[in-house]
This record gives C-alpha cells, sequence and structure tokens, in this order.
C-alpha cells in the first residue's frame, strides 16, 4: 500500500472519494516514520541496515531518510486528518508522529553538518555553506514547505553565510533577503556543500570533485572520501548502497543485473 505513494505516477483506486485520500496519506505519514536519526545514536548507519534488509525475498519496503518533507501535500493536509480524528474524541499517533519526525529532520541536518565541520576545524558561524536545491523536490520549481528552504533559514540564524544553487528557483526570500541562485564554478570556496534536493542538472560529479566536504542528505552520490551520508558518523566508511541482483524496487517490476540503490 504505501510503497506506491509520493512518487506522482501511482494512486491507488478511489483516490477521488474519501477512502481514497486517507487511504493516500495513510501512505505517506507510514514513509515518514522511516528510522532517520536513531542509527547515528546507536553508532550504526541507515543505508547498509536497509541493504541488509533488502536481502529479505518479500514483505519489505525500503524507505530512506531526508532532511525532511514539503510539497502542498504531505506537511500539510494529514494536520487536517489528525483534526477530525481529535473531533471524534481519539489520538492520531501515527500522523502525529510521522509529522513530529519529519518537522525535526531540517534541525537535523543542521546539526550533522555542525558536527562534521567542527572535525574539519570550521566553526558553523563562520562558514560559508552552498545548498543544492531549493525546490520540495528534483525536477520542479515549486518551493511550497520546502525543508530546503527551513535549513538555508536555520543556517543563515546560525551566521552561515548561505548560497544555493537551484537551476527552477532563480532567487527566493529569506527572512527579508533576496538569495539568487549561484552557478557551480566556484564549489571550492565553499566550507560545505549540503545536496538537498537533487535536480538532474545539477553536476554532482563536480561537486564531488571540487569540494572538500559534502553531506549528502539524498544519498544522491556514491558515498566516501569528502562525501557524508545524512545518518553517518564521520569516521564511517561511507559506501553507497547496494542491492542484491535484479531485486525490483517497492512497486517495480525487476530488473535483472540491477543493483544501485536510489
Amino acid at each position: 500500500m504505501p510503497s506506491r505513494f509520493g512518487h506522482g505516477q501511482h494512486h491507488s483506486p478511489g483516490w477521488g472519494d474519501r477512502r481514497g485520500w486517507l487511504h493516500g496519506h495513510l501512505g505517506h505519514q507510514f514513509k515518514l516514520l522511516v528510522v532517520a536519526k536513531r542509527p547515528r545514536a546507536l553508532r550504526t548507519t541507515q543505508s547498509p541496515t536497509t541493504a541488509a534488509s533488502l536481502t529479505k525475498p518479500f514483505g519489505f519496503m525500503p524507505f530512506y531518510p531526508g532532511p525532511g518533507v514539503g510539497g502542498h501535500c504531505s506537511p500539510v493536509d494529514p494536520s487536517y486528518l489528525s483534526w477530525r480524528v481529535r473531533k471524534m474524541g481519539f489520538t492520531f499517533r501515527f500522523v502525529e508522529l510521522a509529522q513530529e519526525i519529519s518537522a525535526q529532520m531540517p534541525s537535523y541536518t543542521v546539526t550533522r553538518l555542525q558536527d562534521l565541520l567542527n572535525d574539519a576545524g570550521v566553526a558553523l558561524s563562520r562558514s560559508g555553506v552552498l545548498c543544492l536545491g531549493a525546490a520540495y523536490k528534483p525536477g520542479v520549481a515549486d518551493c511550497r514547505e520546502s525543508p530546503s528552504i527551513e535549513v538555508m533559514r536555520q543556517l543563515s540564524r546560525k551566521g552561515v553565510t548561505v548560497s544555493y544553487a537551484d537551476p527552477f528557483v532563480p532567487s527566493l526570500g529569506l527572512d527579508g533577503s533576496l538569495l539568487t541562485a549561484v552557478p557551480l564554478d566556484s564549489l571550492a570556496t565553499y566550507d560545505a556543500v549540503v545536496v538537498l534536493t537533487p535536480h538532474a542538472d545539477l553536476d554532482l560529479e563536480a561537486v564531488r570533485r571540487d569540494t572538500t566536504l559534502v553531506l549528502d542528505t539524498r544519498a544522491a552520490m556514491p558515498g566516501g572520501g569528502t562525501v557524508h551520508r545524512l545518518q553517518g558518523r564521520p569516521d564511517d566508511s561511507q559506501r553507497p548502497c547496494r542491492r542484491p541482483p535484479g531485486l525490483p524496487e517497492a512497486g517495480q517490476a525487476a530488473k535483472p543485473g540491477s543493483t544501485a540503490c536510489p
């Protein structure tokens, strides 16, 4: 059920009626409950754990944590659902817990970056950070409820000199200031680059090659070297997630020989 939501091309039967609406939002909230922060506290990482779980041939749906949830739907509509349930005298902890976790992810992303910069001997408040992607998902200009904006806002309030690159969003307002998107031609001048929305038009290979520290919140590039994942520790061996050959993505047909995780 839940694996079919959030990708734009799949909808459940009866999407237009109330049951379909409820079905869809429960699916979204199910995905938000993925364990994003606890693996690091337990001195493990989420991606290898998920990869190991993928060896199970049935009954498992892989979801990968990110910097938060955006758009007009998932961050907003479930609040109405929760409100309706409360009016009936019940609590909807499933939805409320998912929203709580989602709301914490931008702050967690900032803390993770601060830890990485500290390990590199750079104070967050005196750093220059380039954020890749302002829209809430790749391939669009939609910034509604975008976690990328919230990450940039929190960094700016902590004294960081924030720049951003997004081929779909030429400018944006941030706490009363107007930011203009920058090209990826001075990557070496930044103390860190944070991958928030991996648009296909962004040259991630150049980012990996020319940047001294990358925080990849979307697992958009292979880990290792200067690239750190959102859930890993600085001393982890950050390897790209792999899946057994031929094992399909959730909701997809098997592709023999396909091994790379998203």
